[in-house]
């Protein structure tokens, strides 16, 4: 059984376009892939921080009336007991 060219050419071109086509597909699942992992650890990175500075945030106004309520107790001396 002959083959035309055309078909001949098809035959040897084929498999290297397939190759690439796969090689191709896999680089990209995998670059978006890395992506993707890069872009959460950033985004969890960003979260904990904000956390942070709202924790950081909230103990500083609780120290602060903490402090306020010290000195503000610092001079009292409370009831004077007698005993008889």
């Amino acid at each position: 059984m002959k083959r035309s060219i055309s078909q001949k050419m098809i035959l040897q071109i084929l498999p290297v376009v397939l190759t690439v086509f796969i090689v191709l597909t896999i680089t990209s699942i995998l670059m978006s892939g890395s992506s993707e992992k890069k872009l959460a650890y950033e985004s969890a990175a960003q979260m904990a921080a904000n956390y942070s500075n709202d924790f950081n945030s909230q103990m500083s106004a609780d120290l602060s009336v903490s402090r306020t309520m010290s000195s503000m107790m610092s001079g009292y001396q409370g009831p004077t007991v007698t005993t008889s």
